[in-house]
């Protein structure tokens, strides 16, 4: 997680990572057990795909007119 100054300054406030190829075999964790025959699947430009995960707590106030910014690589 970025803050986002209004004049375009950026600061890391929180970081981490999530291995978005391996979404599917991920679910199967959380599902019906682990299923290690579930291949990595490529991620597509311009399709939109939704992650759900959980941050660890922050101690962090944006000011008026910053902006969060979430980075991918």
């Amino acid at each position: 997680m970025i803050d986002v100054y209004p004049d375009g300054r950026e600061f890391f406030v929180a970081e981490g990572a999530i291995n978005a190829r391996a979404r599917d075999y991920v679910r199967s964790l959380v599902g019906e057990g682990e299923d290690p025959n579930i291949p990595y699947s490529n991620i597509n430009a311009k399709e939109v795909y939704e992650y759900e995960f959980e941050l660890l707590p922050i101690a962090y106030t944006w000011g008026k007119g910053h902006k969060l910014k979430v980075l991918k690589q």
